[in-house]
């Protein structure tokens, strides 16, 4: 049976793992671009070609790039994130609240809560400050998807990436919310000691 057989969670269940793992590999060898599970697709509209070109050439278009304190790959995730700011003039916003409850810091898609203003709907113990933090959050993204432009009136300045030694990023933790830069110790420390956490 092939993957793309599977019509319920039932057949998939029964799929010989050799046969998914040998799907896989033929998809790798034919798609460049899904290298990695978390690699975005490329459907021809929002995205027209392989990610790696797009880095290389970026479509004429407004960036905003974000990472966490502990994201997958983290001190990589920033490098590259900021390598690409730099480029392209991007925003980029160093998210450094440590998702409370548990010891997995800002485990990759934690700030997702934040942005979406969805914390209520978490198990996780959140305070009024990470209320108020989600608020600015939503508040930014909003106007950036409006106008390409993260910026409103009341909140601190976010200021595009420049050519730096060190990229300007808008840190993100519950006591402020201001232009700073990325903490590549703390990343490093958190990428080696933390693995990869989820919830």
């Amino acid at each position: 049976m092939e993957l793309a057989d599977c019509k319920s969670l039932d057949e998939l269940k029964e799929l010989d793992l050799d046969s998914l793992f040998d799907t896989v590999e033929r998809i790798r060898a034919i798609r460049k671009d899904n290298t990695y599970c978390t690699m975005p697709v490329v459907d021809g509209v929002l995205l027209p070609r392989p990610v790696d070109e797009l880095i290389r050439t970026p479509l004429p278009i407004d960036y905003l790039i974000g990472y966490t304190n502990a994201d997958m790959y983290a001190p990589i995730m920033a490098y590259i994130g900021n390598r690409f700011a730099q480029q392209t003039g991007a925003y980029v916003s160093f998210f450094d609240i440590d998702a409370p409850g548990d010891d997995n810091r800002a485990f990759h898609s934690s700030d997702l809560r934040y942005v979406f203003e969805t914390l209520g709907r978490s198990w996780r113990p959140y305070t009024e400050r990470d209320h108020a933090v989600a608020a600015a959050m939503a508040d930014y993204l909003a106007a950036f998807a409006r106008t390409g432009n993260p910026n409103v009136p009341g909140l601190s300045e976010w200021k595009p990436a420049e050519h730096a030694f060190r990229t300007p990023v808008l840190r993100i933790t519950r006591e402020r919310i201001g232009m700073g830069h990325a903490a590549y110790g703390k990343l490093l420390c958190n990428f080696l000691t933390k693995g990869e956490p989820k919830a």
